[in-house]
C-alpha cells in the first residue's frame, strides 16, 4: 500500500474549533452588509462569477458591480475589525 496518497489532517481539535470560528465570524459578518452588496460579494468570491457574468445576472453595468464590491469588501473589513478578526 502506498502511504503517501493517503491524506492525513493534521489539524489539532483547537485549530479545528478556531478555523469553525473564524468561518462563523466571517458568515455572521458577511450577513451584515445590504443587499445587493451580500449577494454580489457571495456571487463573486464564493461562486467564483466574473463581474460580467453578475453584471449580465442582475441587468445591469460592470462598473456598478465593481463600485458595489469595492464598497462591500470596504464595509466587511470594517465590521471584521470591530470583531478583532
Amino acid at each position: 500500500m502506498d502511504v503517501d496518497c493517503i491524506a492525513v489532517d493534521t489539524k489539532t481539535p483547537v485549530q479545528i474549533v478556531e478555523e469553525n470560528e473564524m468561518c462563523t465570524t466571517l458568515a455572521n459578518a458577511i450577513n451584515r452588509l445590504t443587499e445587493p452588496s451580500r449577494t454580489r460579494l457571495i456571487l463573486k468570491y464564493y461562486g467564483k462569477f466574473s463581474i460580467s457574468e453578475i453584471a449580465k445576472m442582475e441587468g445591469v453595468s460592470e462598473h456598478s458591480i465593481k463600485d458595489s464590491l469595492a464598497l462591500a469588501k470596504e464595509k466587511l473589513k470594517n465590521i471584521l475589525k470591530k470583531c478583532d478578526f
